[in-house]
């Protein structure tokens, strides 16, 4: 096991691509007939500056999708990608991170959430893994609290909502620049590359 998770008090994960394989390109062909898939497969589909701010709680899933469809000029794609943003939790599966979840329960870790989400599409992932969920003792989400990784302020209401002490923290993402924001807000970092990074 990593040294820094060994040793912290406090494990702070994010979600997707940490805890969960979250992979639009893999999962859009499951999800729709092929030519629709296709046409979903551009990353500002799934991705860009409009789902981000559905992360940080500007509007709704729907409201997002059709932003996203009409900015990309095909609004009649509106449907299909509201059900992938309401959906694409029933393809997500457990990555290494999570299994170690228990283990770190029985270790006596304190466990938390740091996540970038929209309301609707975190409530369907945890109702999708409410077993994973359950073993945390809190979470923040980025969408509920108008806030979005890598702003520092979010690393301190974690801390200040749970009165945990930042240099007692490990935070794990899969994007470097929320690990900085963490290591910045006086966390420890791990920058999830893979399994080799937390053992």
């Amino acid at each position: 096991m990593n040294a820094l998770i060994e040793n912290a008090k406090n494990i702070v994960f994010d979600v997707g691509q940490v805890l969960l394989r979250f992979e639009p390109k893999e999962f859009l062909p499951r999800m729709f007939p092929a030519d629709i898939a296709q046409r979903l497969m551009p990353p500002a589909l799934f991705g860009g500056d409009l789902w981000l701010r559905m992360d940080r709680g500007d509007f709704s899933a729907e409201e997002c999708a059709r932003l996203i469809t009409e900015k990309e000029g095909q609004p009649e794609l509106m449907p299909y990608e509201l059900e992938f943003m309401l959906n694409f939790a029933k393809q997500m599966s457990l990555l290494p991170p999570a299994h170690l979840v228990p283990e770190l329960k029985k270790m006596g870790k304190k466990l938390y959430i740091i996540s970038n989400y929209g309301i609707e599409t975190f409530a369907a992932t945890q109702a999708q893994f409410p077993e994973l969920f359950s073993q945390f003792d809190g979470m923040v989400i980025s969408a509920r609290e108008k806030l979005i990784k890598p702003d520092l302020r979010i690393y301190q209401l974690l801390c200040d909502r749970y009165g945990l002490k930042p240099e007692e923290c490990v935070f794990i993402d899969d994007l470097y620049a929320n690990v900085q924001g963490a290591i910045d807000a006086g966390f420890q970092g791990i920058h999830y590359t893979g399994p080799e990074a937390i053992a």
